[in-house]
């Protein structure tokens, strides 16, 4: 009798891993590129890529770095850095592309990615992860073997859509929130500098 697997290796249910563009590498003269947004590791925060009107543009040549374009679902994570950051990419990045210290995962359509993501958050990936570097223990530098090679355990359909719901809610409730505080943020300086200005007009007359 044949057993059923209880875990999959992240590179069995990826189409695609992959490191993004040595951008310094592609730069063009603004004549002959095209300004491009790019996503760095900076970028992300929270679990959270910035809006696309936050990046940073750089003038490159579209069909030279067309491979390294950001899908819908993919699963961003830093490949180098002190911290281990992930998200997972939101729709309106489809003219993204991402700098060569984070690495693309796209994943088939076995397994979601928000999953992949709570996985990353997990004390087991972390650890690997850390063991598997390639610098000190508070520099990670990773390979796509690395992330290749880590397992996923075999989960329910059920169970599947239960975390992408739960972790896709939090998301929209985190920038939500952080709308509110901008925009309460603007009110109270605006208030302020309108009684700064009042009240030297106040005194002039």
């Amino acid at each position: 009798m044949t057993q059923k697997r209880k875990s999959f290796t992240l590179g069995e249910l990826a189409q695609a891993i992959f490191v993004g563009l040595p951008v310094s590498r592609h730069v063009t003269p603004p004549s002959k590129g095209t300004e491009i947004r790019v996503a760095s590791v900076g970028d992300i925060d929270r679990e959270c890529l910035v809006s696309p009107e936050a990046l940073n543009t750089v003038s490159l040549c579209r069909e030279d770095v067309i491979r390294f374009f950001i899908r819908t679902g993919d699963v961003l994570v830093s490949c180098r850095g002190t911290i281990l950051k992930a998200c997972v990419v939101p729709p309106g990045y489809e003219d993204v592309v991402v700098s060569s210290n984070l690495m693309v995962i796209r994943l088939s359509h076995d397994i979601d990615p928000y999953v992949v993501l709570v996985l990353f958050r997990s004390k087991t990936w972390n650890n690997l992860l850390r063991l598997r570097s390639r610098s000190s223990a508070d520099l990670l530098q990773l390979t796509v073997k690395d992330i290749r090679e880590l397992p996923v355990p075999k989960l329910s359909a059920k169970n599947i859509a239960t975390i992408a719901g739960l972790i896709e809610n939090s998301h929209a409730y985190i920038r939500h929130a952080e709308r509110a505080i901008a925009l309460r943020h603007a009110l109270i300086t605006k208030t302020c500098i309108d009684l700064i200005f009042s009240e030297d007009n106040d005194e002039s007359n």
